[in-house]
């Protein structure tokens, strides 16, 4: 894909406020039935990160509505106590929509300059992680990873200043939260445990604060025919894979995972990775089924 192909989605104040808190209550109604992959212990910022990959889908889909694109999440979609299969149906595809937060140190002429260099990652740590469901068909039609991009803050003499939302939790709401975790978890379980109206009654009032409003940058997709171009990054053994082509030095290898673009991303796991410059962009697949251009384009 090119720079020009980047769709920028920015929804008016009041829509993006709606889907925060729309992403806020699902990361914690499911937080006692999700795993703790990335071992956090602080139960805020664990909720915190559930609702930034939340947001990012709610506002994929939000773009999708605005714009006319036939998508369909009623096969989908779960409740909050089970995992999704598919974020959502779109052709003759079964996709998911990876999300990845950004730094910037605007050392940039335009964000649009940096997130071309971005990396497509999709986290690869074990068998039946993300990357093994490429091969998985739960709805009998080829498999379609999206790649989007939302801005966390910016980079300062190498700190990160800004972040996305914070919530905050009394201490009756952190250890009601503590007990369910403990009996469910974190594991997914089949049978409703109790409707979000019981579990609002004994929470009570949610608090948040957004802490900065980002665009999503939606770029490239990936299908079949792009996956044998993916290579393993990041991960306690930092991989040379794509660190000096197509850009010189696109990531340092740390003893704690690889860092993109000094910084801009970071990632402490294993992914399959590869350039987004090197796949298709999701504007030419729209441009393929006949869909107008749009003013986000």
């Amino acid at each position: 894909m090119q720079e020009n192909q980047i769709i920028i989605f920015r929804p008016d104040d009041e829509t993006y406020n709606v889907l925060m808190r729309r992403a806020v209550e699902y990361a914690i109604l499911s937080v006692p039935f999700t795993v703790n992959r990335m071992s956090i212990d602080n139960l805020a910022q664990r909720i915190e990160n559930i609702a930034k990959g939340k947001l990012a889908e709610y506002l994929f889909l939000e773009y999708c509505e605005e714009n006319g694109i036939n998508i369909d999440t009623k096969e989908c979609t779960t409740p909050f106590y089970q995992v999704d299969k598919r974020d959502f149906l779109f052709s003759n595809f079964e996709c998911d929509i990876k999300n990845n937060y950004f730094w910037d140190n605007k050392l940039h002429s335009s964000v649009k300059k940096l997130i071309i260099k971005f990396p497509a990652l999709i986290p690869n740590r074990h068998r039946d992680d993300q990357w093994d469901k490429r091969t998985k068909s739960y709805f009998n039609r080829k498999v379609m990873f999206v790649f989007t991009f939302m801005q966390a803050g910016y980079l300062v003499d190498g700190n990160r200043q800004g972040g996305v939302v914070e919530v905050i939790l009394s201490k009756e709401q952190g250890e009601c939260l503590k007990r369910l975790i403990k009996h469910y978890n974190g594991c997914p379980i089949e049978k409703e445990p109790y409707t979000p109206d019981s579990f609002w009654g004994e929470f009570g009032q949610l608090k948040f604060t957004i802490r900065n409003i980002s665009p999503l940058y939606i770029t490239a997709y990936a299908t079949q025919e792009h996956f044998n171009i993916f290579l393993d990054i990041g991960g306690k053994d930092v991989s040379t894979n794509y660190q000096n082509h197509p850009f010189l030095n696109w990531y340092d290898r740390t003893r704690t995972g690889a860092k993109f673009l000094d910084g801009s991303i970071f990632t402490k796991i294993k992914n399959a990775a590869c350039p987004i410059m090197l796949l298709p962009s999701f504007r030419e697949l729209l441009d393929k089924l006949g869909y107008p251009r749009d003013e986000a384009f």
